[in-house]
């Protein structure tokens, strides 16, 4: 499959970053903005960095179950770690 070669080879060609944390994915696909650059909101990183749908800047899973099998996907369970920051102690009251 040729296209899904090329499409590996472009996603795997920077850094890839993980966010989780209380309404992480509604929140962040907010952040991200609509597939389509175009039709994102001003300010959403689509919409100020991206041209085309083709060349995808970003990624944002679509619901937990996703994001479970695209962690899977790009990190190995000796990079994954729970932890609790100081922020999340602060804002949500968490333990």
């Amino acid at each position: 499959m040729p296209f899904f070669d090329g499409l590996g080879d472009f996603v795997s060609s920077g850094p890839v970053l993980s966010m989780d944390g209380e309404g992480v994915i509604k929140d962040r696909r907010k952040l991200i903005g609509a597939t389509v650059p175009q039709k994102s909101k001003p300010g959403a990183t689509r919409g100020d960095f991206a041209i085309v749908v083709g060349r995808n800047i970003i990624h944002g899973s679509d619901g937990p179950e996703t994001a479970k099998d695209e962690i899977n996907l790009w990190f190995k369970l000796e990079e994954l770690m729970t932890y609790t920051s100081n922020q999340e102690k602060w804002v949500y009251g968490v333990k």
